[in-house]
């Protein structure tokens, strides 16, 4: 399952074209120009990994919830790699 396009679609509306963490002032999406397309930095997060053996992924919410907005955070590369590892 992944998360529907509704979820992301207020996951990236919410999100303000910033990182979610504390402090970070990262743009996720940088405009195209004359000479390139727009480049998308973000990355879709689950705060309960969506499997259970992933980052978070033993917490008590039930597998069919995990794909949902309230579940995701939207992080640039950087965060996302530090708060999985």
């Amino acid at each position: 399952m992944a998360p529907s396009q509704k979820d992301l679609r207020v996951l990236y509306q919410k999100s303000g074209n910033r990182c979610a963490f504390p402090d970070c002032t990262e743009e996720l999406t940088y405009d195209e120009t004359a000479l390139d397309d727009y480049v998308n930095l973000s990355n879709v997060a689950h705060i309960v990994a969506r499997e259970l053996k992933g980052p978070r992924g033993n917490y008590p919410l039930p597998v069919e919830e995990r794909d949902k907005y309230e579940n995701l955070i939207l992080l640039c590369r950087k965060h996302h790699d530090i708060i999985d590892s």
